[in-house]
């Protein structure tokens, strides 16, 4: 499992990427936006909705909201996405 961060400008935020296995946990303290850059996500609401975000798609997150961006590769592969307020 593997989770860091990688600076890009064409996305909110810094660019994170997810390896296989892994998980991010993220709390919007202000309006944002969750924005994939390659790959494809699997995103759990709060509320236990859950939504697949496809490279180039984008989520607005409201604030106060809490998403679980997990990778949703069958062929494997990073994800890539950024998360920041818009």
């Amino acid at each position: 499992m593997s989770i860091h961060a990688i600076q890009e400008s064409s996305v909110p935020g810094p660019l994170w990427q997810l390896g296989s296995g892994a998980a991010a946990s993220l709390r919007a303290v202000q309006p944002s936006r969750l924005a994939v850059r390659e790959g494809r996500a699997w995103v759990t609401w709060g509320d236990g909705c859950d939504r697949i975000v496809a490279a180039g798609e984008a989520l607005e997150v409201p604030a106060g909201a809490h998403v679980v961006v997990e990778p949703w590769q069958p062929e494997g592969g990073p994800l890539r996405f950024g998360f920041g307020a818009v």
